[in-house]
């Protein structure tokens, strides 16, 4: 991953350089919130960030509401699990049998 991570960035700063553009001039940076490009710890915001501290990350508000939409739709799918499942001991016991223990707190 962090091979990709550093590809990324160099082909960013090979389409910048052609324009005048330096990093260090940067003053804000918007990418998806792949952790590619956004990773707090790896990503290619991460390296731009440590050569020019003054270019803040802003996530890109669409994928950010993508994202939303993605989560509503997985806590949708778990709510019709647990539905089919407790409508039914038979089921619930399946599912019990099946499932690896938990903690106790759950």
């Amino acid at each position: 991953m962090c091979e990709k991570r550093g590809r990324l960035l160099v082909e960013i700063l090979k389409k910048t350089e052609p324009e005048g553009l330096d990093i260090k001039n940067c003053r804000g940076q918007s990418y998806d919130n792949g952790e590619n490009m956004a990773g707090k710890y790896q990503g290619v915001r991460t390296h731009i960030s440590e050569s020019n501290p003054l270019a803040k990350f802003v996530p890109c508000a669409a994928h950010t509401l993508n994202l939303v939409g993605v989560m509503a739709g997985y806590f949708g799918t778990i709510n019709c699990l647990y539905i089919y499942f407790s409508a039914s001991t038979n089921r619930w016991e399946v599912l019990l049998k099946y499932s690896p223990p938990v903690a106790d707190w759950v």
